[in-house]
């Protein structure tokens, strides 16, 4: 067996069953275990469910978020929903254009068939608004649907209704995957690019939200957190959960 090495995923939340089938409802001792799908897991508790439930995690991984095998994408996609092309060189337009890039030009040209709602600002159309999402097909991704959320750009002078919206997207985004019926979804963290957002603040955010979810649901949740001082925010406020 290979050897199980984090920080590949740093936090399992929840194991309804026990390996050999019966459910164990006492603590577990911390420690990684390796699944089938190649991720490293810790355990940190267990908590009884019904018979043959599946699995209840949430987890943060250092891989690339196209890499995670997942039911659902969430792409940090912008208001005009126009991507930034598939035929952009590797490495531009962040999260945005490597789901571009992945899907092809199928999903660019099924969110410009959307309507235009308005404008942020003249010539800037928007056709989701900031705090806001949109599904769509997979088109040639491995995953059954994207689901694009729309951050709002960080102001500091506006922190308080920033960090609301933020909170709102991603309450709505997890409100939406949960009628997709998916088992597992794959999503990083939104608005802490090129828009702005603080790193620690929308950790703290996006892994509360997250919860509300898992306690409704037996969907896996997988942060996708490339940055290693943003993985470790994530890691600090699942720690502080448990």
């Amino acid at each position: 067996m290979q050897q199980c090495a984090p920080p590949v995923v740093t936090r399992l939340r929840f194991a309804r069953k026990c390996e050999n089938g019966h459910v164990d409802t006492k603590p577990a001792q911390s420690r990684f275990v390796p699944f089938a799908d190649g991720f490293c897991r810790r355990i940190d508790r267990r908590f009884p469910a019904e018979e043959n439930g599946p699995a209840q995690v949430m987890n943060i991984s250092d891989r690339d978020l196209l890499s995670i095998p997942a039911d659902v994408i969430v792409n940090s996609a912008n208001p005009s929903l126009g991507g930034i092309g598939p035929d952009l060189p590797d490495g531009v337009g962040g999260v945005d254009g490597a789901v571009h890039r992945a899907a092809g030009i199928g999903l660019w040209q099924h969110l410009q068939a959307l309507p235009i709602s308005g404008e942020l600002k003249p010539g800037w159309f928007v056709r989701c608004w900031p705090g806001h999402c949109v599904v769509t097909p997979a088109f040639g991704l491995a995953a059954k649907h994207i689901v694009h959320g729309v951050a709002p750009v960080f102001d500091p002078a506006s922190a308080d209704r920033c960090f609301q919206v933020l909170r709102d997207l991603y309450g709505r985004i997890f409100d939406t995957i949960a009628t997709l019926h998916a088992r597992t979804v794959a999503i990083p963290p939104l608005g802490t690019r090129s828009y702005g957002f603080p790193k620690a603040e929308s950790a703290e955010i996006a892994v509360e939200r997250a919860r509300v979810f898992d306690q409704s649901t037996t969907c896996e949740v997988t942060f996708s957190v490339i940055d290693d001082q943003e993985r470790a925010h994530y890691s600090a406020v699942l720690r502080a959960s448990r």
